[in-house]
C-alpha cells in the first residue's frame, strides 16, 4: 500500500472484529468485540479502512447490522464505519488501481487462484484478483478446477467437523496440484491457514500465499542508501 502512495496507519488498541465469536454463537462477546472495533476505528483519520481478511470486511458490512439490530445507536455507528471499510482486493482493484507492471519481478511465476467463500459469495469478487495477478503482476495464472469450492476451513467448521474439513481440503489440494502451479493465491486468512497447513503436512513444494504477500514479493527492491 505504501508503494502505491498510501499513508498507512494502524491503531495499536485494535483487535479481533468478533467474527469467530459470532460464528460460534457467542453473541455476548461478539457484540463486545464489535463495539471495540467500532470505537478503535472510528477514531482513525483515514479515507478507507482496509482489511486483508475478506471475512472481516463481511463481518463489518453484513454481520454488524444483525448484531446491533436492537441497538440503533451502535447500528448507526457501525454503519458509518462500514462506509469506509473495504477488503484489500477491492481496494487495489477499484480504488488504488495500480497500472500494469506496477508489481514487477514476479516470484513464483505460475500461480493458481482459490476463491474464498466470503470473497466470492459475499463480496462478489471473482475477476478482480485475477486481473491483478495477470495484468498488474504479470503472472501466469492457471485455472483452478472448482476454484469456488470451499477449502474446508469454514471458520469454526474445521474445528467442529475435522474429518469432513480434512476430506474437503484433500480434494482442494488435488485440484491445486493438478494445475502444476508454484503457488495457490487467495485473499482470506482462514483459507490461508487451512491450505498452508495442508500443503505442509503433505510435504508439498507448492506455496499458499495471500494476494498481499505475493504482490509485496513482486515489488522491485527498494534502493539502499549509500553509506
Amino acid at each position: 500500500l505504501q508503494a502505491l502512495g498510501c499513508r498507512v496507519v494502524f491503531p495499536q488498541e485494535f483487535h479481533c472484529c468478533g467474527l469467530p465469536a459470532a460464528n460460534s454463537g457467542d453473541r455476548l462477546h461478539a457484540v463486545q468485540m464489535a463495539r471495540h472495533t467500532v470505537r478503535a476505528l472510528e477514531r482513525v483519520e483515514a479515507d478507507y479502512v482496509v482489511t486483508t481478511a475478506a471475512s472481516c470486511a463481511v463481518a463489518v458490512l453484513q454481520d454488524y447490522p444483525r448484531l446491533f439490530r436492537h441497538d440503533p445507536r451502535w447500528r448507526d455507528r457501525a454503519g458509518r464505519l462500514a462506509s469506509r471499510v473495504v477488503d484489500f482486493t477491492t481496494f487495489l482493484a477499484r480504488h488504488a488501481c495500480p497500472p500494469p507492471g506496477a508489481f514487477a519481478s514476479p516470484r513464483p511465476r505460475a500461480v493458481t487462484y482459490h476463491d474464498a467463500c466470503q470473497s466470492a459469495n459475499c463480496l462478489g469478487l471473482r475477476e478482480e484478483p485475477r486481473r491483478l495477478l495477470r495484468g498488474v503482476a504479470g503472472l501466469e495464472l492457471r485455472d483452478l478446477p472448482r476454484s469456488d469450492m470451499c477449502c474446508g476451513f469454514g471458520g469454526t467448521f474445521s474445528l467442529e467437523h475435522p474429518e469432513v474439513a480434512a476430506a474437503i481440503l484433500e480434494e482442494k489440494l488435488e485440484h491445486v496440484h493438478a494445475t502444476g502451479a508454484e503457488a495457490v493465491v487467495l485473499d482470506n486468512a482462514g483459507c490461508l491457514l487451512h491450505l498452508r497447513g495442508g500443503l505442509h503436512a503433505a510435504g508439498s513444494e507448492v506455496r499458499a500465499l495471500h494476494l498481499a504477500e505475493l504482490l509485496a514479493a513482486c515489488l522491485p527492491p527498494t534502493p539502499q542508501p549509500h553509506p
